[in-house]
């Protein structure tokens, strides 16, 4: 009975903190795009059941673009510099834009809502968003003038 539930609590665990994306086939957790074994043995142990797999770290890539929004105009600003926020207003990451306005971030980003930041002396812009996946592309977000 108690092997049982351990077995019960290990799997119930697993399948909580399991990957960002969502699995293509049920297979998905062997190919060791996810999850990576030690040929040594186990990694660790709950309640005395040894793990032999962990999950992979993978750097989580955000993009986009920081634009200024006028009256009768959009246009792309350069050298901004972009934070991402977490929930608890920490500055997890930092990029500045190039000419074309562009921004990329990476890095292990844990799932949950952010927010996108662009503060100068001249501009602010801001964009809410929530990180479900590794890849997170063409982001734009608009500033206005102080």
């Amino acid at each position: 009975m108690n092997r049982y539930l351990l077995a019960f609590i290990f799997i119930f665990c697993s399948c909580t903190h399991g990957p960002k994306t969502e699995k293509k086939s049920r297979l998905n957790v062997l190919n060791g795009e996810h999850y990576e074994t030690n040929p040594n043995g186990s990694y660790s142990s709950i309640m005395g059941v040894p793990v032999s797999m962990k999950r992979k770290h993978k750097d989580c890539k955000i993009s986009g673009t920081v634009l200024l929004k006028g009256d009768s105009f959009i246009t792309p600003l350069n050298r901004q510099k972009v934070k991402l926020i977490n929930s608890d207003e920490k500055v997890v990451a930092e990029a500045f834009t190039q000419t074309d306005g562009l921004f990329k971030l990476q890095g292990i980003f844990p799932n949950g809502s952010y927010k996108l930041a662009s503060n100068s002396e001249n501009f602010v812009g801001e964009l809410k968003i929530d990180i479900k996946s590794y890849e997170i592309h063409d982001l734009k977000i608009f500033a206005t003038e102080k």
